[in-house]
Formats: structure tokens, sequence, C-alpha cells
């Protein structure tokens, strides 16, 4: 079984992993399950981002601040990752992995760039005195 990989954008632009605790308390399951069901609602204000945040701080042991969670994680995927630790604290180990695993496919997928075409015998723009 694969493990959840929480990576953090540093400061140089790599990504930082983290790994979860080998032991984490009911205390934080029964958080997880509560910020986990509040997290599927359409419309997620940014307070519970932030208090996500802190959670996923939390579960790792404060390796990391919860400000430095919000400034590694893309802004589209805050949800996301949350989620995805706790559905990790919950046990649902494989759906975690895939949840992050394919955050972190789509962050660091390279952009295709289209060659520039180039216009032929296009006047070149006089320039005034």
């Amino acid at each position: 079984m694969k493990e959840p990989i929480l990576k953090l954008r540093q400061a140089d632009g790599n990504l930082r992993p983290f790994y979860l605790p080998g032991f984490i308390s009911g205390l934080v399951a029964r958080k997880a399950s509560e910020l986990a069901d509040k997290l599927k609602e359409d419309n997620v204000p940014f307070e519970l981002i932030e208090q996500g945040a802190q959670f996923v701080s939390e579960v790792y042991e404060n390796k990391f601040t919860s400000d430095e969670f919000l400034t590694g994680t893309h802004s589209q995927y805050l949800a996301v990752v949350i989620f995805a630790v706790c559905q990790s604290v919950l046990g649902k180990v494989a759906e975690a992995a895939s949840l992050l695993e394919s955050v972190y496919t789509v962050q660091t997928k390279k952009k295709k760039h289209r060659p520039r075409q180039r216009q032929k015998n296009r006047p070149q723009p006089t320039q005034k005195q």
C-alpha cells in the first residue's frame, strides 16, 4: 500500500516531502472526521481552510507551521490537500495517496508552449520623431 506523502513547495521552488507520524491519536481522528465532513461542502470558507492548515500542522507534529503549509500549497488545491490528510488520518490511505499524487502531478506538469507563428511580409512599425 502506498503511503500518502505531503509535499510543500519551498522558497527555492522544490517540493519537500513530509511523512505521517507512526502514531495518531483517536482525538485527532475525531477532528479529521469533522473537518472532512465540512470540506465536502460546495462553498468552503477560508476560515475553514485556516483551521485545516492548523490541523495539518498538528498531524505532522508541527514540523511546519500553518502559514508554511498555506505558503507551500497551491491555492487551488488547499481544500483537496487538507481533505487528503483527513482521509489518511481516518485510515483511507489509498484514497489519500491518490488524491495527493494527482495534485502533485498537476503542479509539476510543465506547460507545453506553442511555437510562435512568424508573420511574413509584415510591415515594421515606423517610429515617430
